[in-house]
């Protein structure tokens, strides 16, 4: 199967804070579980609002802004764009999906969490 061009994963979350960073991670995990990094996307939190008359659903825009912080404890959809890519993923492999709210080596490996 071919994955070409933009990415956008749409996640709905509760945290408990009033801010976090959202990271995701497109890998692609062949048949002996060896994982190769596809794609990545960011978004901080508080900076989720979208341009609704520019964004596209595979391409949401978030317009610069004052931060609006996270209401806690509540469900809050998060457009997370990843950088356009190209993978074709073999018979036999697997996508996965890694998202985390730091960039270190072991979360983004998926270590630790399940995936």
């Amino acid at each position: 199967m071919e994955v070409t061009g933009p990415i956008t994963l749409y996640l709905e979350a509760a945290i408990d804070t009033t801010e976090t960073n959202w990271m995701a991670d497109l890998v692609d995990v062949d048949e002996k579980g060896d994982k190769m990094l596809v794609c990545t996307g960011y978004l901080a939190a508080e900076q989720r609002a979208l341009d609704e008359a520019r964004s596209r659903p595979y391409l949401p825009v978030h317009p610069r802004q004052d931060p609006v912080p996270v209401p806690p404890g509540k469900i809050v959809e998060y457009a997370i764009t990843f950088m356009a890519s190209s993978n074709v993923f073999q018979k036999g492999h697997r996508m996965q999906l890694i998202i985390r709210n730091q960039d270190d080596l072991f979360s983004r490996l998926g270590c630790g969490a399940s995936t």
